[in-house]
């Protein structure tokens, strides 16, 4: 193996356990050979209450701008290429 695409490949093909490992080794090559890994992040209770509280009530409501917004920056549109996107997906439903 000598292309990043066969080491991908082979690495897509281990079983879980082993592509754990694999990823731990590959984490402390790259944070050096004696680092250790960082502690565990702490959550209060009352964080863990919010993130509940808001998987139960799904996400908050997306205004029509707020998804152009999201979607001129996914795409890395800038606001004359969003405009013509917004003109041609209108003249499209017409």
């Amino acid at each position: 193996m000598s292309t990043l695409a066969e080491i991908e490949a082979a690495a897509d093909a281990l079983p879980p356990e082993q592509k754990q490992k694999l990823f731990l080794f590959l984490a402390a090559r790259l944070r050096g050979e004696d680092a250790s890994l960082p502690p565990p992040r702490e959550f209060s209770r009352e964080q863990i209450a919010d993130w509940s509280a808001d998987d139960e009530t799904g996400p908050s409501p997306t205004t029509p701008l707020q998804a152009l917004e999201a979607l001129q920056k996914h795409l890395g549109l800038d606001g004359a290429q969003a405009a013509e996107w917004v003109n041609a997906v209108r003249e499209a439903r017409r």
